[in-house]
């Protein structure tokens, strides 16, 4: 573990603190510290290093100078940087890094309330001191960083104000303002606050002035006028609009990404999707390849996000139902609730929330059947699809893209009024800011406009030339005939395919390659993932050159990461393109190439997860890249190379059960072990294939993956892979029969003890601590499970130590330590978030209801229940039935005892169902509230978990308000 006397600060001067304050003196020091710090806790090779440090210009001998310059930096400050195969690892541990910090209470504000916001706002602003990472300020390692975390700031600050204006506070954000606007000129957000702001203190002189300075500032610039919202708002502080008065929204929670370039020409789209769902429930966007689809429904997204939740599901990667399921489920944070797709349709269908499918039109069937059962299942849900082609569902609305206005005459003002000239003008500007669009011809910029067909990402494309080329010489590009094989396709079509040749055309030889070459990744992509996959023969600076070009062609897009990370993603129509270039043994050679680096990445992934100490980057990289691993495997099935495909699978082990995914892992792994292999893969698949069928409830598949996994792992003599499956059928036999389950248990622990192995050491002594504290038998539970949470705080495994932590206090609130019992509640909860881990969460919940239930408070014990009830499967009646285990003293405490007793009479029929001991047993302290509540004989009991869970939540949603009356 890393030195916890450590403070680190980047956000401004560089900053090391220990018992005093490290001083570091060597510019070549700070700046070899500030380029670990760019990504703590991950490798970083000597080659990036190298580059970070001297770029063009390295010593003669890079490797020892770095080398010698580590070793300084070690002794300045100690035990944090580690030596990797590749390179070097700054390990923070449990030291403070302000960045960290940072993004952390970020995090927490988009989901704060306006006070809370309006409180932990300025602590995170408090942080920033300055310009992050000084030390990098020539270096183009840190330049994502740098931005994601400016951008980060803004939005903070942001929402910061506008919980001020919600709170009728207004005069406390007006500098702030005043500052932003001269810091961020072109954010036009920022300048309609400012705008509000001003009038609602009573400067209406000053709010109209705000929207000259930046209708100036915008027309001198970038050669176009204000948006329409601020026109709008002009307009409405000239007549003094009485709604002005009135305290704007906070955003809810949503998922959309900010676009790095401004919204234009598709307003009245926007407006016009807006108002159809208002009134309908259902509205597709449908339009050609190139037609802004994806964008207008992200901006539309931005605005419904003021007012309900919204989340954004791509579809390009997904190939089935289950794909489709696997997506929206994670986008959502609803993938705890699926065993199928009906079950998520349901879970999603019951919540306000708005879902914006995109891309839709190669899984229609899937697509319809989903929306349709999730429409079905609530009144509560609106959906927005994008599509080439609409749903064709009852009750669906649809609205057409058209291409944007092109000019109508060849006066200037027609010109620079069309929409389509707009668009071209922004983003000419965005690419180079020195270009001037009034200094250039009106009728060539129409000519140039208008060879586009009005298509956005022509037109995107076609600004893209106009820095190196010129306008003249773009118009006379568009305007040479286009190919013959192009005659076939359609005008829209063939104007998008136009402007992609164009471009491609406009690219060296090897550009050409390596943008073919990215049509195989299946969502966004890192630039290590580009360089190894799509030029392989190419070194880091070339293969980041080409990326580079490759954006500034419009041919991949830039998404920045909350963590700075910058990744690239390809758009549909250039991918549908781009895929055509590659012979069919090219294809073949870089199909296989992505595999395999693929494969290599779930396995180093999965050494990520396994030591836990920082599992959430590993999920989020997961989470963007899981249709890239699904496309690996479904490369080494189709091949018939079963080893590989599982091997993708059981490293990513982790991550299936933190999203609860287990259900997809059963489908890889069942495919996978259908064919040969070797016994050490089989252990491992077959193993995983028994966890994620024992965390569905399913034992019997289980118990019969964990036999193959131990036969298997007794043919090659591995006794850690005997070990493991003997651990799996324990936690299988511990509800049915603790005594073999526990003698099992102890057999896998002599095992694991001999052969040093710590971790699984630790899981068997949480699992038979856990079996004590269920029965109050504390003298034995509470040293198994002090042990296990000392080893897991030396390995640092969050999720583990979460686990510890929680069944710890059961034991505390088994013997009445009111004191322990919330400690360590709250060290679990704390431990789960920090872990980004879904399931130690739900179990937390329950553990939290129990301990405020005897010495908190009621309302906030039913919270925590519903809570827990929140990410259960519809399906599953045993977890259903644990997390039950909360719910009894809430109900009993509340005087709902008929409630109560319906609830016992269900949980004893389900446990006898799943041939599980009684309630009576396993939980004793619980079941004796059964003297509190009337026979159980007159309660009819609940015939499904789903149904008891339904009855149960209003009645807790009113105690959880504080306005149940028993």
């Amino acid at each position: 573990m890393a030195d916890s006397r450590y403070r680190f600060g980047a956000l401004g001067t560089l900053e090391v603190r220990g018992e005093r304050e490290v001083t570091l003196t060597r510019p070549t020091h700070r700046r070899l510290l500030s380029l670990l710090l760019l990504h703590p806790g991950r490798d970083v090779p000597v080659s990036r290093l190298i580059d970070g440090m001297w770029g063009d210009s390295p010593p003669r001998d890079p490797r020892n100078t770095l080398q010698v310059h580590i070793g300084s930096l070690r002794r300045a400050i100690h035990d944090v940087i580690r030596t990797t195969p590749t390179g070097y690892r700054l390990d923070l541990g449990s030291s403070w890094f302000d960045v960290d910090e940072f993004r952390v209470l970020a995090t927490q504000l988009d989901d704060a309330h306006v006070e809370q916001i309006v409180e932990t706002a300025p602590a995170a602003l408090a942080l920033w001191r300055g310009t992050p990472f000084p030390d990098l300020q020539d270096c183009d390692l840190a330049t994502g960083v740098v931005e994601s975390l400016a951008e980060t700031r803004l939005r903070i600050v942001t929402t910061w104000i506008d919980a001020l204006a919600a709170t009728g506070r207004e005069e406390e954000g007006l500098e702030q303002l005043e500052g932003l606007v001269v810091e961020f000129p072109f954010e036009e957000r920022l300048w309609e606050r400012l705008m509000l702001f001003r009038y609602r203190v009573g400067n209406t002189a000053g709010a109209l002035r705000a929207f000259q300075d930046v209708r100036r500032l915008l027309g001198e610039e970038l050669g176009i006028e204000p948006g329409e919202r601020l026109r709008n708002l002009e307009d409405r502080i000239l007549v003094g609009d009485p709604g002005l008065g009135l305290v704007p929204q906070v955003r809810m929670p949503h998922n959309l990404t900010t676009p790095g370039t401004s919204f234009v020409g598709r307003e009245s789209d926007m407006e016009g999707v807006l108002a159809l769902l208002e009134r309908d429930r259902l509205v597709t966007i449908t339009g050609g390849p190139g037609m802004g689809k994806t964008r207008l429904s992200l901006e539309v997204g931005g605005r419904l996000a003021e007012t309900v939740p919204v989340w954004f599901v791509r579809l390009v990667g997904a190939n089935s139902a289950s794909d489709l399921a696997a997506s929206v489920a994670v986008a959502t944070g609803l993938a705890d609730t699926v065993t199928e797709v009906g079950d998520l349709a349901s879970a999603v269908g019951s919540r306000p929330m708005v879902l914006i499918l995109d891309n839709c039109e190669h899984l229609l069937p899937a697509v319809g059947q989903f929306v349709a059962q999730a429409l079905g299942s609530g009144e509560s849900l609106r959906i927005l699809a994008t599509s080439r082609q609409r749903l064709g569902l009852p009750g669906e609305r649809v609205w057409r893209l058209a291409p944007l206005g092109l000019p109508q005459g060849s006066g200037s003002d027609d010109v620079f009024s069309a929409d389509a000239v707009r668009l071209l003008i922004d983003r000419a500007s965005a690419a180079d800011r020195t270009f001037r669009a009034r200094q250039s011809d009106p009728d060539q910029l129409a000519a140039l406009s208008r060879r586009t067909a009005g298509i956005p990402l022509a037109i995107e494309f076609a600004a893209s030339w106009l820095p190196s080329i010129g306008v003249s010489d773009a118009a006379d590009l568009v305007g040479r005939p286009a190919p013959a094989s192009m005659n076939r396709l359609d005008p829209h079509h063939r104007s998008m395919w136009e402007a992609v040749d164009w471009t491609f055309s406009r690219l060296a030889g090897s550009d050409q390659q390596a943008a073919a070459a990215a049509a195989v990744f299946a969502g966004s992509f890192g630039l290590d993932a580009f360089g190894d996959i799509c030029v392989p023969d190419a070194d880091g600076v070339s293969a980041a050159g080409m990326a580079s070009r490759l954006v500034e062609a419009s041919l991949l897009a830039v998404e920045r990461q909350p963590s700075g990370e910058i990744r690239y993603r390809m758009l549909e129509p250039v991918r549908e393109n781009a895929a055509g270039r590659a012979s069919k043994r090219g294809l073949a050679e870089l199909e296989s190439r992505h595999a395999r680096w693929y494969l290599e990445r779930a396995q180093r992934i999965g050494r990520i997860l396994d030591e836990e100490t920082s599992p959430a980057g590993g999920y989020a990289v997961t989470d963007l890249e899981l249709g890239d691993h699904r496309k690996a495997m479904r490369h080494f099935l189709d091949r018939g190379d079963h080893e590989s495909a599982a091997r993708v699978a059981t490293s990513l082990t982790g991550y299936w059960f933190a999203r609860y995914l287990g259900w997809e892992a059963v489908q890889w792994l069942d495919e996978a072990l259908s064919g040969p292999m070797d016994d050490a893969v089989r252990v491992d698949a077959a193993w995983t294939a028994g966890w994620a069928a024992y965390s569905r409830a399913d034992y019997t598949a289980a118990a019969g993956w964990y036999e193959e996994s131990r036969t298997a792992a007794q043919r090659i003599g591995d006794e850690a892979g005997v070990a493991h499956a003997v651990y799996g059928l324990g936690r299988i036999d511990l509800p049915r029969d603790p005594d073999r389950g526990q003698e099992r248990l102890r057999s896998a622990l002599e095992t694991f003890t001999r052969l040093g192995r710590d971790r699984e050491r630790g899981e068997c002594l949480l699992a038979l601590g856990f079996t004590g504290a269920m029965r109050g038998e504390l003298a034995e539970a509470v040293p198994l499970l002090t042990d296990a949470e000392r080893i897991f705080q030396r390995l640092g495994t969050l999720r583990l130590r979460s686990v510890s932590h929680r069944y710890l206090s059961l034991c505390a609130w088994h013997s009445g330590d009111r004191r322990a019992a919330f400690e360590h509640i709250e060290r679990a909860e704390i431990l789960a978030r920090q872990a980004d881990d879904g399931p130690a969460m739900g179990g937390a919940h329950i553990q939290r209801a129990l301990v405020e239930v005897k010495w908190g408070k009621l309302a906030t014990a039913a919270q925590a229940v519903l809570a827990a009830l929140e990410r259960l499967p519809p399906r599953n009646e045993i977890d259903h039935c644990l997390v039950f285990a909360g719910v009894f003293g809430v109900l009993v405490e509340a005087g709902e005892c008929n409630l109560a007793a319906a609830l016992f009479s269900h949980v004893d029929r389900v446990f006898e169902d799943f041939g599980w001991l009684p309630l009576d047993v396993r939980m004793p302290a619980l079941a004796a509230l059964r003297v509190d509540v009337p026979p159980v004989s007159s309660i009819e009991p609940a015939p499904t978990s789903a149904e008891m869970a339904a009855r149960l939540r209003p009645v807790l949603a009113a105690i959880a308000d504080g306005q149940f009356e028993p």
